[in-house]
């Protein structure tokens, strides 16, 4: 195609080489035609035309970038991993102590020459341990209130309470013998069960909790032996 545009040399026919004055293949002079000029002249137009248009198109892309500049900074990526479309739920189900609870419960009343003990020990996430003392149903010592398990399965829903973390030794002493059984220590809920344990007709449950109760805290109220799992949510004051 090109030398349709810059034509051929007239000595030899071989294609005219653009804007060369002399046929490389004879040696014969060949002056630059004005189908060479104008060829010339439009690529240089269309590179110009180009390099214009390409700076503009930049200036453009700068200016609308300063403009949204702080719009893009609050919009979301994007590529990677997605952010969270929603606010999170942060209420936990623990329906699975209340499944602990009434198989407890249901194991009790299946043995009934035996004692079961289901513990929750408790921590108030936000210090606020005065509010729990109001509705509880006793004390431990005076470090751990023992709360209704209705009331504790609400505060550990909304979020006011938490299962307590540490390490924690469960005891129960006779109340009419002073006999005391103690087993080993725990973590989190935890189910207890004294085999054999009919001679108990009564007893004191006591706390130690590892590592910052130097002795066990017993309750001042005794509680009666019945047929069912004793359920102990404990609110630890740490």
């Amino acid at each position: 195609m090109l030398h349709r545009i810059f034509g051929e040399c007239e000595t030899c026919g071989a294609p005219a080489r653009p804007f060369a004055g002399i046929c490389a293949d004879c040696g014969t002079a060949s002056p630059i035609r004005p189908a060479q000029i104008a060829a010339l002249a439009g690529v240089s137009i269309l590179l110009l035309a180009i390099l214009v248009g390409a700076n503009r198109l930049w200036h453009t892309l700068i200016a609308w970038r300063e403009t949204n500049f702080s719009r893009l900074q609050h919009a979301p990526a994007l590529f990677g991993p997605p952010g969270p479309t929603a606010r999170p739920n942060t209420e936990i189900n623990f329906a699975w102590i209340e499944k602990a609870m009434a198989d407890c419960d249901r194991e009790a009343r299946r043995h009934l020459d035996a004692l079961y003990f289901l513990v929750t020990p408790l921590a108030a996430t936000n210090g606020n341990v005065q509010r729990w003392t109001q509705i509880s149903l006793g004390n431990i010592g005076s470090t751990i209130t023992l709360l209704a398990s209705k009331d504790a399965l609400s505060g550990l829903r909304e979020g006011s309470l938490a299962v307590f973390p540490g390490q924690f030794v469960f005891s129960i002493v006779e109340s009419t013998t002073n006999v005391t059984y103690t087993w080993k220590p725990a973590t989190g809920v935890s189910e207890f069960v004294m085999r054999e344990a009919l001679a108990v007709k009564s007893f004191k449950p006591g706390f130690q909790i590892l590592g910052t109760d130097g002795e066990t805290a017993w309750a001042t109220t005794p509680a009666v032996q019945r047929p069912a799992c004793y359920w102990l949510s404990a609110l630890l004051h740490t």
